[in-house]
């Protein structure tokens, strides 16, 4: 159901914080749509103190541009409370989220959006450091959380109650992907216990270790397609998916990672339907295309444990066959 007029224009704007290093144009740009709600066809910005409007009908594609000096600047973006799905380009120089984020709507309908990325495809919030702590709180409906964060680079750190909101949540796959994460709460999903994919949502980040009870309230997760892969992390918490689902897919999961030792019960009685490459070494050796040589130390337990599984779970070969989440 849409909020009631009075409970969206309590908080109806985004607020962002740009950092601007050199003088340079920023711009906020809104894909053209065929159908819009009529929620969305007045649209208000502030910078710096200086309100903009414009007028938003289908099929117009515009931007709105301002030369900022360097230094620090304060923008606020009204769409009328909501916020369009997949349409906006965000300035290049965000770095902080600073409020809590509108309700994130269908374009065409205004109803709120449970799937759809909040931002144009593509864009990516390269420079963002903070992320408000109560920021999904009008986005309780979300099922999807898939790529949110992703490319974030410079993002470290993320407030511990950052996902308790979004109790309907589903997927996280890539929410972090190549951010800059260097460790993360072990409550960070724990009121998330609808979700059933992670797949590459920590890939490519800086993670160097994990706490054990990170995936502890997630009872229905089964998709741990490249996780981890591209991290730092050169240990693993033994009871990291004990309360996990059983019949997963840990395709690539640890691929390319200084992982030495795998611990022996890490998959106990979780029946993994997959773990094609789960530990693909980062380097490799001459003659050795399993990746046998430089792989990580696997218990005899935890072979019992993959050994009706598929996959070979070391493999130099397993790179070239990734496929981005889609």
């Amino acid at each position: 159901m849409i909020q009631t007029a009075s409970h969206a224009s309590s908080a109806p704007a985004l607020r962002l914080t740009l950092t601007v290093k050199k003088r340079s144009r920023q711009t906020l740009a809104f894909k053209a749509v065929k159908t819009l709600a009529p929620a969305f066809a007045v649209l208000h910005t502030i910078m710096d103190g200086e309100a903009v409007t414009r007028h938003w009908a289908p099929g117009i594609e515009f931007m709105i541009g301002w030369d900022l000096a360097p230094g620090v600047h304060h923008l606020s973006i009204d769409c009328g409370g909501f916020w369009p799905a997949e349409t906006i380009s965000l300035p290049d120089a965000v770095t902080s989220i600073d409020s809590i984020i509108p309700t994130i709507a269908d374009v065409a309908t205004g109803e709120p959006e449970p799937l759809a990325f909040w931002l144009q495809k593509g864009n990516e919030l390269t420079n963002l450091t903070s992320v408000f702590s109560s920021a999904f709180v009008r986005n309780t409906h979300r099922k999807s959380l898939a790529r949110f964060f992703s490319g974030a680079r410079h993002l470290t750190a993320i407030p511990e109650t950052l996902f308790f909101p979004v109790i309907y949540a589903e997927s996280f796959a890539g929410t972090f992907a190549h951010s800059g994460l260097t460790a993360v709460s072990g409550q960070l999903f724990n009121s998330t216990p609808l979700v059933r994919d992670f797949s590459e949502c920590f890939m490519g980040t800086p993670l160097t270790t994990l706490p054990p009870e990170l995936f502890g309230e997630t009872v229905m997760a089964q998709y741990f397609v490249r996780t981890f892969a591209d991290t730092r992390l050169t240990e693993i918490p033994e009871e990291l998916f004990a309360s996990c689902a059983k019949g997963g897919l840990f395709t690539e999961t640890f691929a390319h990672t200084p992982i030495r030792e795998v611990p022996a019960e890490l998959l106990s009685l979780l029946a993994p339907a997959d773990v094609d490459g789960m530990f693909v070494p980062p380097v490799s050796v001459p003659y050795d295309p399993m990746g046998i040589k430089t792989a990580a130390h696997f218990p005899v337990e935890f072979l019992r444990d993959t050994r009706n599984a598929t996959g070979v779970l070391t493999k130099t070969f397993a790179a070239k066959n990734r496929k981005p989440i889609v």
